[in-house]
């Protein structure tokens, strides 16, 4: 099933939710490639709908925030779509990164 949707996808995948770190490497993960999500229609899988899939994400409950951090990253929300556009601009920084073998048991080895 190729036509998927990103937010159908990642809201049935993640109904029991997903801790912040790990909604962090897969917010990543999917603007680098939408080969990990090879039930999505590529074209879903762009950097404005990944921001806001996450914030609705987030919006619901299901991303469970870092006690560290709060849930107040900069100047954004982790529920605004622009808090997910700044995590996806990190990936520009010469530390940037994300946990490829994090994100392979989010999504199981056959996702």
């Amino acid at each position: 099933m190729k036509n998927m949707l990103l937010y159908d996808f990642v809201f049935k995948k993640f109904s029991s939710g997903i801790q912040y770190q790990e909604a962090v490497d897969l917010c990543l993960a999917l603007y680098c490639s939408a080969d990990w999500v090879p039930e999505v229609d590529p074209k879903d899988v762009n950097r404005k709908n990944i921001a806001k899939v996450f914030s609705l994400l987030a919006k619901g409950g299901y991303i469970k925030p870092d006690p560290f951090r709060g849930e107040l990253q900069g100047d954004h929300l982790i529920t605004e779509q622009e808090y997910w556009d700044n995590v996806i601009s990190t990936l520009f920084s010469s530390d940037a990164g994300y946990n490829s073998d994090n994100v392979k048991k989010l999504l199981g080895e056959n996702s």
